[in-house]
């Protein structure tokens, strides 16, 4: 990278964020969920897989290992840490 395209970059991200800083501090988007929806996302945190066996570096799943039902789970804590 040249000198001056380094230069350039480092004054448009001062602009930026002065522009930013001028128009005040952001107010986080109100989110349109419901407690209820909240506490249907809290349960489903509940695995109904056993824990895998670590035996670094590989994990060994059972038998009965169910990938769909922990990729909810997975979801769930996803639209959690959202909120």
């Amino acid at each position: 990278m040249s000198r001056f395209t380094f230069l350039t970059v480092v004054l448009s991200s001062i602009c930026t964020i002065e522009q930013a800083a001028a128009k005040g501090p952001i107010e986080p988007a109100a989110k349109d969920i419901s407690d209820s929806q909240i506490e249907k996302l809290v349960a489903q945190l509940a695995s109904p897989n056993q824990a895998p066996k670590v035996a670094r570096p590989d994990v060994i799943y059972g038998p009965k290992y169910d990938h769909d039902a922990q990729a909810k789970v997975y979801e769930a804590w996803d639209k959690l840490k959202e909120l």
